[in-house]
């Protein structure tokens, strides 16, 4: 393929600095778009990975929070029946919490 066509398929791609990497295309016939383009895919592939990585963390952060937060509740509610010998209503009530909030820290938590 010829350089000025290399070059308009590389912008219209959006073929990452294809100008100042073109001589790593350059074949004895012209330009090698085909291996322009697995880069360009390559490089696409690889900034998925990089996003879908960051999601899977900050969802796993959230998660570590949201069972942090649900183990504390247990923890606390189970204190309190422990120290004043009482039912899980009156622990729920002096711990500010429901009993189905309790229920609900419970099944994240994947306690019975």
């Amino acid at each position: 393929m010829d350089e000025e066509t290399a070059r308009t398929i590389g912008v219209l791609m959006g073929i990452k600095n294809f100008g100042e990497n073109e001589e790593r295309f350059k074949t004895e016939e012209g330009y090698d778009m085909c291996q322009a383009i697995r880069e360009m895919m390559e490089d696409s592939r690889q900034e998925g990975i990089a996003e879908g990585e960051a999601r899977g963390e900050a969802r796993g952060e959230a998660r570590g929070e949201i069972k942090g937060s649900a183990g504390q509740i247990i923890e606390i509610i189970d204190n309190i029946r422990k120290e004043l010998h009482c039912s899980l209503e009156k622990a729920c009530i002096v711990g500010g919490k429901t009993q189905a909030e309790y229920q609900q820290a419970k099944a994240i938590c994947g306690k019975p």
